[in-house]
């Protein structure tokens, strides 16, 4: 079951719940990796940084979609 923050986060972000708990598991395993499994202040600001690389990439991916279908009229 998904804690709290993980679904004030989806609600904040937009994003499912379940693509937010991956990240989480993303986040938690790459701390691991660094040896800071417990570390909660570590993992979250992994899974800060992998939230705004996923707005970005989202906004990104909007505009792209904008300007072909504005490139599309043009061509019409």
């Amino acid at each position: 079951m998904p804690t709290a923050y993980i679904k004030k986060t989806a609600e904040k972000t937009g994003k499912s719940v379940k693509q937010v708990e991956s990240l989480w598991n993303e986040a938690k395993a790459s701390a691991a990796e660094q040896g800071k499994v417990d570390n909660y202040a570590y993992i979250t600001g992994i899974f800060k940084k992998m939230i705004k690389g996923l707005d970005k990439k989202s906004l990104l991916s909007e505009i792209s979609e904008s300007v072909k279908e504005i490139i599309s009229k043009l061509n019409t």
